[in-house]
């Protein structure tokens, strides 16, 4: 409780008991003039003043300086540019041992080879004295010939597998940190394209299952709640499904997971999954995520052979990769292209997931706008025997527009567009009908599964027709898809802890006040029989029990060895809301700067302790905390001393 943090704190004891009245007193007058209201989903404004917006973030433009003299690889072949005297270039192969291993083949000549893989190393070195010259990686797409079949067990037994008919591919396209908003602003042509050529649809009202990529990708992947759900109305916590099951998402391999890739491949898809994140998204920071492969293809062993320290050559392989000024996107998006070509006759399922595109810049996807409706454009005939859904897993989360209530919205609301295989687009489709419906709904990311799961059994069994209402509950075997198929209408109206949404995110916001002037004035009047009494104690309690959480959590981890110690920040950025649930409780929304660098946000209760464990950090801290401390995600609580050093005081 908070009386813990206050007594600790205050010298006098009498003093202490003064507080505490005070501060009881201070709830009750809260209470006097509010009562529990139901939520509301706002609504803001597309058009925003915040300056970003009319001047988008523009990266240094590149300088190509990558020269090849030695080799060439067309079509699948490898070989020699043109004899040099002296110099031998050698290749190996790369192939992916589950989220976090490579393994290779042997080094051989390249004269006339064909690589059997996707990921190439290339070596070339001088005979003699045996020093490399040249350091080079390729990604293709090696058509396999055979795969090893598993059994689709996941369905109960009485289900009519073989009336499955998957006629279609599916794609995921995820584009990380993008709002519905900002991908609107960011994408004008691109929507306009899809929405034309495409029948695009477009769900304006999703919304995010966790604070980040991580507990999203459980939640639209593996349909499960990686986080506690917490529940403003009644203060009630409702246990992750892993916690329920005695197991840790990050720590415990997810192998035995219903990962909807591994039911795709179960049904007989040829399955690719491509990331351009240095870790995968289940392996990030330190996450154990699959020990065995799910795909039949992936980047992954590329993008290892980038950025992990194990496989990068001492960092060769990325000084070449940026030599070429090719963005990350750029042979992501390569790839799949490749890949949709090469398997053109067999059904396919494919997730893309671009990282660096906009995550850490608000406006970081704006100049790619002509891109993707290029990309769209040329591939159009490949995807039009497809599902897509292009979607992001979250908005943007840090920094100055974060700060705003439209970035906290905007947070909670990734974009999403589905679009169906051309033959289910004419205007008699039940799908199209349906999903027009529900694109004005209120929707979660554990939507997007059931969709996906219904396209892979239910939907494709009915070859699209009678779209009604479905349990597919009761064609799974071992498990509950929390949500619903986008591809049949959602009539019932469903609150966020329907939907499995923690209420910290729920679009669907109760009435919190702002704890401002105006409120102090307030608890003043009504405290005239008791002068001494401070209306401020409320905050000050907060914000010293704000600093000893995260302070604490640095020395659980043993880092304040590395970490600075965090302080109140006298006149720093701090901004109170609070609002009162069913039970007649206050609860806190709480936005604090601290001491050295940091900007945080949570929720307390009324008695001044953190309601949940969640803290969620909304400006940038890797230049302050990536510099000591790597892969954990403490690091966001961290400021490295080591900073201090070089007169970086971050006050």
């Amino acid at each position: 409780m908070f009386l813990f943090f206050i007594i600790n704190e205050l010298a006098s004891s009498n003093y202490a008991n003064q507080t505490i009245r005070n501060y009881k007193k201070v709830i009750r007058i809260l209470k006097e003039d509010i009562k529990p209201q139901e939520c509301e989903m706002k609504k803001y404004d597309i058009k925003s003043n915040y300056y970003e917006f009319g001047h988008p973030y523009v990266n240094e433009k590149c300088k190509k300086t990558f020269r090849n003299k030695y080799y060439k690889f067309k079509d699948g072949v490898l070989n020699y540019k043109k004899h040099l005297d002296g110099i031998e270039c050698l290749y190996r192969c790369n192939f992916q041992q589950g989220d976090q291993e490579l393994y290779t083949g042997p080094w051989l000549d390249i004269t006339n080879a064909k690589p059997e893989c996707d990921t190439i190393e290339i070596r070339c070195h001088h005979v003699n004295k045996k020093n490399i010259v040249f350091s080079d990686l390729i990604l293709q797409v090696f058509k396999k010939k055979h795969f090893s079949k598993v059994p689709p067990n996941f369905l109960v037994n009485s289900y009519p597998i073989n009336q499955i008919n998957n006629k279609y591919n599916v794609h995921i396209i995820v584009l990380d940190s993008i709002s519905q908003y900002n991908a609107q602003r960011g994408f004008p042509k691109t929507i306009k394209y899809l929405n034309n050529y495409y029948d695009a649809i477009n769900f304006k009202y999703l919304n995010k299952v966790g604070p980040i990529s991580l507990q999203n990708a459980h939640g639209f992947l593996v349909n499960r709640l990686a986080m506690p759900l917490y529940n403003f109305k009644n203060l009630e916590t409702t246990q992750s499904d892993y916690s329920k099951m005695g197991r840790n998402f990050c720590n415990d391999y997810l192998d035995d997971q219903p990962y909807i890739a591994k039911y795709y491949r179960k049904l007989n898809y040829t399955v690719m999954l491509a990331e351009d994140s240095k870790k995968n998204v289940f392996a990030w920071p330190n996450c154990k995520g699959f020990k065995y492969n799910v795909a039949h293809h992936t980047a992954r062993t590329y993008v290892m052979r980038l950025f992990d320290s194990r496989f990068n050559f001492n960092g060769q392989y990325l000084k070449t990769f940026e030599s070429k000024c090719i963005k990350n996107h750029e042979y992501q998006f390569k790839y799949l292209s490749s890949f949709m070509n090469t398997y053109k006759d067999t059904r396919i399922f494919t997730k893309t997931w671009i990282t660096h595109m906009s995550h850490d810049n608000l406006t970081g996807h704006f100049k790619y706008d002509g891109y993707l409706l290029e990309y769209f454009k040329k591939n159009k005939d490949l995807f039009d025997n497809g599902f897509l859904i292009f979607m992001a897993d979250h908005g943007f989360k840090m920094g100055d527009y974060r700060h705003t209530d439209d970035g906290n919205y905007e947070d909670n609301n990734p974009f999403l567009f589905i679009s169906v295989p051309k033959k289910l687009r004419d205007k008699d489709s039940e799908v199209m009908e349906n999903l027009k419906y529900n694109s004005e709904k209120h929707v979660s990311h554990f939507d997007i599964y059931a969709t996906l799961f219904d396209i892979a059994t239910e939907g494709s069994r009915q070859d699209f027709k009678n779209m009604n209402p479905f349990d597919l509950n009761t064609i799974i075997k071992n498990d509950r898809i929390k949500g619903l198929s986008l591809l049949r209408k959602i009539k019932k109206k469903r609150t966020c802890l329907d939907m499995k949404i923690s209420s910290q995110f729920c679009l669907c916001r109760e009435k919190f006040y702002e704890y401002n002037g105006s409120t102090l004035r307030k608890i003043k009047n009504r405290n005239n029989d008791q002068p001494k009494n401070d209306p401020n104690v409320i905050v000050n309690v907060i914000k010293k029990n704000f600093v000893k959480v995260i302070n604490k959590i640095l020395e659980e981890g043993k880092f304040m060895k590395i970490c600075a110690k965090l302080t109140v920040k006298k006149d720093g950025l701090f901004r109170m809301k609070y609002m009162i649930s069913e039970t007649n409780k206050l609860i806190f929304l709480v936005r604090q700067e601290m001491n050295p660098k940091g900007i945080f946000e949570a929720y307390f209760n009324e008695d001044g302790k953190l309601d949940s464990m969640l803290i969620v950090r909304i400006d940038k801290y890797t230049p302050y905390s990536e510099v000591c401390l790597r892969g954990d995600y403490r690091r966001q609580f961290c400021y490295c001393k080591s900073l201090f050093k070089k007169g970086e005081k971050g006050i």
